[in-house]
């Protein structure tokens, strides 16, 4: 499962279940209820005096958490799942949302909706091997670079024509 929140709010800005030990998790429920209780366990961690953070551990799953600028993406994970690996494409995820909706993350927040757009990237971002994300790739402002995974992704989405990706027509082919 991933999910990207809006930090202050608790709204759930974009869910997306991929595993099968979450099949119980509903959209509703998904979306509301797992981004209030990160966004509520965030809080008290604050009260405690703790910056941030980086994961929440059951018995047999995890929450691994990246924020940035008010803007909170996780993936619940098997604890058997490798987390370094993880943790990279969870950074590249987040950089990738910020690039495609920079002004509607703050400005939107509350029609959800227009998110649904990442679904794609999101799923091209999966296919990357975590051993092509270079660290570089992790500061990235997505698009920096001369072999950019997030234009190579962009590319791969508008070839298969699956949605209208918001790119400037100075990044277009």
């Amino acid at each position: 499962m991933v999910s990207i929140i809006h930090s202050p709010s608790g709204i759930t800005l974009f869910s997306r279940i991929f595993e099968k030990f979450c099949e119980k998790i509903t959209e509703e429920m998904g979306a509301a209820l797992i981004g209030s209780f990160i966004s509520a366990i965030k809080k008290l961690s604050q009260e405690f005096g703790q910056d941030e953070i980086k994961q929440i551990e059951m018995s047999t799953l995890k929450f691994l958490i990246y924020e940035k600028n008010q803007i909170m993406i996780f993936f619940l994970l098997d604890n058997t799942d490798g987390i370094e690996d993880y943790k990279k494409i969870l950074i590249v995820c987040l950089n990738a949302f910020f690039k495609m909706f920079s002004k509607d993350i703050y400005e939107k927040y509350n029609n959800t909706f227009i998110f649904q757009e990442f679904n794609p990237i999101l799923h091209e971002i999966f296919k990357i091997p975590p051993e092509r994300i270079e660290p570089s790739c992790l500061n990235c402002l997505m698009g920096q670079k001369k072999n950019c995974l997030f234009k190579q992704v962009q590319q791969k989405i508008l070839e298969l024509k699956e949605i209208p990706i918001r790119i400037s027509k100075s990044e277009r082919p």
